[in-house]
């Protein structure tokens, strides 16, 4: 019936993007993902904080689909949203999970030492604001620590 003609929902779409995720079907994922947001205004400048589960995955898609500037631009959204007050930069989750979205995405660019800022940025917001057991915090550990480590042998090859 008529139900076909019209346009899907923000919230099917969301929930066709999730589970396109769970199938791993990345390129349907991402795609849909972007119908979310360009739905919430985001490709328009319009920040709203329904985007922040849709960026947060489209940055993982991103790396997964080796577009690190994409996920950059993703995670540098998702942080400049998080970032509310002075605060916030140091104790929320979100701006954490931003920062190793980030550290990843500038890995995958080359820019080692800019990786490891966010990397170690990304302990101390995550520490503070998701704890230090969780999961995110312990990637982000191991983040920095892979990439202190890599650092270090790039010094002694000079």
């Amino acid at each position: 019936g008529h139900q076909l003609k019209k346009p899907m929902s923000r919230d099917s779409m969301f929930i066709t993007a999730s589970i396109a995720l769970a199938e791993r079907d990345t390129e349907r994922a991402a795609q849909t993902f972007e119908a979310v947001i360009r739905e919430d205004g985001y490709f328009n400048g319009n920040r709203t904080p329904t985007s922040r589960s849709p960026l947060r995955d489209l940055a993982r898609l991103s790396l997964a689909r080796r577009a690190p500037q994409e996920a950059l631009d993703y995670a540098q959204a998702l942080r400049a949203m998080a970032i509310v007050d002075s605060l916030a930069e140091f104790q929320s989750a979100d701006v954490g999970e931003a920062n190793l979205l980030a550290a990843w995405a500038h890995a995958a660019l080359g820019a080692a030492d800019s990786a490891s800022r966010y990397a170690n940025a990304a302990v101390k917001a995550l520490s503070v604001g998701a704890g230090l057991g969780d999961p995110l915090t312990l990637q982000a550990k191991s983040t920095a620590d892979s990439l202190a480590r890599a650092a270090g042998a790039r010094g002694k090859n000079h």
